[in-house]
């Protein structure tokens, strides 16, 4: 039981890697003269919820504003834009939603048109933490916890045998 214990202690003690862009993420987009509507999904049509995701749609060589999307159902974010320009326009998305992380990703398409722009943000593996990193940080903490196991049991032996 105090191994169970132990093992649950040492296992919530240690931090969680977010997989940040782990994988890839597809963004099949429609632009409209009203606005902006992505349907983001991972690895096997699996919707992707809780992004923060921001596009830009802008005349190429003109600088990028990025409109924040929103989420209005399970993996699809829309935004409504000021103007949609007509003709080759670059077409960009941001994705900030792990904190010190930035993907960015673009493409050109022309407007208007009944086909959806299709892009994928790429899995980016740097920002995952090698499994020895963590390896690291449990290996003091476990120690910690059987010593003080050690000790407690044989206090209590101790004190037992008195």
């Amino acid at each position: 039981m105090v191994r169970g214990a132990l093992l649950t202690l040492c296992l919530c003690a240690l931090p969680v890697p977010a997989l940040a862009h782990a994988t890839a993420v597809d963004l099949e987009t429609w632009i409209t003269a009203s606005g902006v509507e992505v349907r983001a999904t991972a690895e096997g049509a699996i919707p992707v919820s809780a992004a923060r995701l921001a596009v830009s749609v802008t005349l190429p060589g003109t600088p990028e504003r990025f409109t924040p999307l929103q989420e209005t159902a399970p993996g699809v974010y829309t935004a409504s834009l000021e103007t949609t320009p007509r003709g080759v326009v670059r077409v960009a998305f941001r994705d900030t939603t792990f904190p010190g992380e930035a993907l960015t990703v673009g493409g050109e398409t022309r407007l208007p048109t009944l086909e959806p722009l299709r892009l994928t943000l790429p899995p980016s593996p740097a920002s995952v933490q090698p499994l020895i990193v963590y390896a690291l940080i449990a290996a003091p903490v476990v120690l910690g916890l059987v010593a003080l196991v050690f000790v407690a049991v044989s206090s209590r032996r101790t004190a037992e045998n008195g």
